[in-house]
């Protein structure tokens, strides 16, 4: 708890509280960049960073303050998958399943719903939000909206659909908007767009590293950096068995946490 309160100064000693309960001791630097910005205090915000630097617990700490004060929670996901994982999840943290309740949590993702029908906490995927909108279930002006991974406005399929859903949000005035993404190359404007301050990191607390297998070398990149490097481990050669045996070892030996390439798919 001391080192937690020690790394996040302006955090609230009920916010303190929580993350201790739920085994953080630290915070990332996009989280506690994020926190200063007001993340917990209603501020509508922007956050990009890589993936894996920790914007989960962000929107669960938005989501947290947003309960307590009485305030609806609408999170959105781009796919049904996706949407069943964080629903679990959301039960686990805010639901009944959680050591500490205070919130019901639904689902609803056009092939199927969970939970009550105006539940506190209601994750979606962004095309079924469109139509919860449309026929007043989602009150945007009490309600913290967390778009996860909102690069997705880019994709030219269904970016349009989302970018009418995100221009009704900012048209009814949402109280508070939170969009994460590893990937949008133009946060500045995004942000402008929908009123909201801009928050970035390019730190990653846990390292990505990816590997080339090819000509009997190895060759490795850490993400973030231009240039890789040769590394001396040997590799097994072409046959899959033996390539996945490798990993598996080097896993085991807390050796890797980055992504292979097989020299089969450079050929």
């Amino acid at each position: 708890m001391i080192e937690l309160e020690a790394s996040t100064p302006n955090a609230e000693p009920w916010l303190l509280q929580k993350l201790s309960a739920w085994g953080f001791t630290t915070l990332t630097d996009i989280q506690k960049k994020a926190l200063a910005a007001g993340a917990a205090n209603g501020e509508s915000l922007i956050v990009s960073a890589p993936t894996s630097s920790g914007k989960t617990l962000i929107a669960e700490i938005a989501a947290l303050a947003a309960l307590r004060k009485g305030m609806r929670v609408l999170y959105l996901v781009s796919h049904r998958a996706l949407a069943d994982q964080k629903h679990l999840d959301f039960e686990k943290r805010f639901g009944e399943q959680s050591d500490d309740p205070m919130a019901t949590v639904g689902l609803s993702t056009g092939d199927r719903s969970e939970g009550d029908v105006d539940a506190q906490l209601q994750v979606a995927t962004y095309e079924k939000a469109i139509g919860l909108l449309l026929n007043g279930q989602i009150r945007p002006e009490s309600t913290l909206v967390i778009a996860d991974e909102l690069q997705i406005l880019s994709d030219p399929n269904r970016g349009p659909d989302i970018e009418a859903l995100c221009a009704i949000f900012r048209q009814r005035k949402v109280k508070q908007f939170l969009a994460l993404t590893a990937t949008v190359e133009n946060p500045s404007d995004l942000a402008g767009w929908m009123n909201c301050a801009v928050v970035q990191s390019s730190e990653r607390s846990t390292p990505l590293h990816q590997e080339i297998w090819t000509a009997g070398r190895v060759y490795t990149v850490t993400f973030g950096q231009e240039e890789g490097i040769e590394t001396a481990r040997p590799i097994t050669g072409n046959d899959l068995h033996a390539v996945v045996s490798s990993l598996l070892s080097g896993y085991k030996s807390n050796r890797i946490n980055w992504l292979p390439v097989s020299p089969k798919l450079l050929s």
